[in-house]
């Protein structure tokens, strides 16, 4: 009986290892240093991220959408992509969205969770719409502050 306990507590240990997952608030800045306030969830298991951003939070045009991607362990770096609207209080057609491209990486010393990297955006016809930085910090250190 111990050794069936112990089993299955390594299992339960393997598969909650394997798998994170991540909140983070903050914003994407547009390359003329226009804020929009933006918000992911993912979960990463074994390199492989799911899950959705916000952007325009608590505004008429905020939209939720679904993103998927690449965790890279080595260098703790993202590849992330939104790849579909989930739901949106805009009225604006759906071939006007904007969807982003993010290539994200850990910084701050001490791990402070903080994710910074680079986006691009394009129309559903691959026109690029927009372009900029991404500066978010985990949702758990944000409510500290």
């Amino acid at each position: 009986m111990k050794k069936i306990l112990t089993l299955i507590f390594l299992i339960l240990s393997i598969l909650s290892y394997s798998q994170n997952k991540f909140i983070y608030l903050g914003a994407l800045v547009l390359s003329d240093n226009t804020p929009i306030n933006f918000s992911m969830e993912l979960q990463e298991e074994n390199g492989i991220v799911n899950g959705y951003s916000i952007t325009n939070i608590n505004t008429p045009n905020e939209t939720k959408s679904e993103i998927s991607g690449l965790y890279f362990k080595n260098d703790k770096s993202f590849q992330l992509q939104e790849i579909q609207i989930l739901s949106t209080n805009s009225e604006a057609p759906l071939n006007t969205f904007c969807y982003i491209n993010m290539n994200l990486s850990f910084k701050g010393k001490f791990g402070s969770k903080r994710l910074e990297g680079t986006f691009t955006g394009n129309f559903l016809d691959s026109t690029e719409c927009a372009s900029g930085k991404i500066l978010l910090m985990e949702k758990t250190k944000l409510k500290k502050s």
